[in-house]
């Protein structure tokens, strides 16, 4: 048996520094599952750690593993592992807690002392390897009928966030629920915000820049959602034929967007 791994990684800090390294093949410990990845997904995050905009080593090593976005089949469980077996498929969230009262009370999210570790980020390896170890309690069961997709769990989660801690907000109005939203951007995280505002009832306008018909126009009108192109109608312009709007999601990491938008809202 192989005693290494091979995993795709960069040094932070050095631009453009990808390389691969060998890894110690991982074993399950008690609690521990080991993993192969079959899909690890690439976002802007990834972008900018390759770019030396972002990232951070592991103490006491130069480079970081990247990956932060995976579904893999579980290949071996170690002792006291009962909820998950070898041929499952799983994804796993990113953050490790630091012990701050937030990460105690089970929300790693909304960290207080900022000394959290993020795998494929933040002073932990990444799961872009041919095998990785991970502790159970970070692994989510992915549904065999899911396995075309379930790479975008930990980038749902994220919309599901931003839907949640919304209604959170709102709840000082009895049974507040957006039946209009607009969504900035149709990319991925866009993209999964419109679904997820579509599976709860809304209307959404969707805004892009790209003119329809492409790819993520017909993912959004396929979802009932109205998508907009602002090369060609531009949110100001729009805004008046809209009914109130309840709720706008920004995706497009433009900060510009944001005031521009402030106007619209309900």
């Amino acid at each position: 048996m192989n005693r290494t791994v091979t995993g795709l990684a960069t040094y932070p800090g050095r631009p453009h520094s990808l390389h691969l390294r060998d890894l110690p093949a991982p074993e399950a410990g008690f609690g521990e599952v080991v993993v192969r990845p079959r899909r690890v997904g690439i976002c802007g995050t990834d972008r900018e750690i390759i770019e030396a905009t972002f990232g951070q080593a592991p103490a006491g090593e130069d480079d970081l593993v990247l990956g932060h976005e995976v579904l893999g089949i579980v290949e071996s469980v170690g002792d006291g592992v009962t909820t998950i077996s070898p041929g499952d498929l799983v994804g796993s969230t990113v953050r490790r807690p630091d012990g701050c009262p937030a990460c105690r009370a089970g929300q790693p999210d909304m960290c207080l002392w900022l000394n959290y570790s993020e795998r494929g980020i933040l002073r932990a390896h990444g799961f872009m390897a041919e095998r990785f170890v991970e502790r159970v309690e970070h692994l989510v069961p992915i549904p065999t009928s899911l396995e075309p997709v379930g790479v975008f769990l930990e980038p749902l989660s994220v919309v599901e966030k931003a839907y949640r801690q919304a209604v959170l907000i709102q709840r000082r109005i009895t049974s507040w629920r957006p039946a209009a939203s607009i969504v900035l951007g149709a990319g991925p995280i866009g993209l999964l915000q419109t679904l997820l505002l579509r599976e709860q009832g809304a209307e959404v306008w969707t805004l892009a820049r790209s003119a329809p018909p492409n790819p993520a126009s017909r993912i959004v009108e396929a979802a009932g959602a109205h998508y907009i192109s602002t090369r060609e109608t531009s949110l100001g312009e729009l805004a008046p034929s809209l009914p109130n709007i309840d709720l706008i999601i920004e995706a497009t990491g433009v900060s510009d967007v944001i005031a521009e938008s402030m106007a619209a809202l309900g």
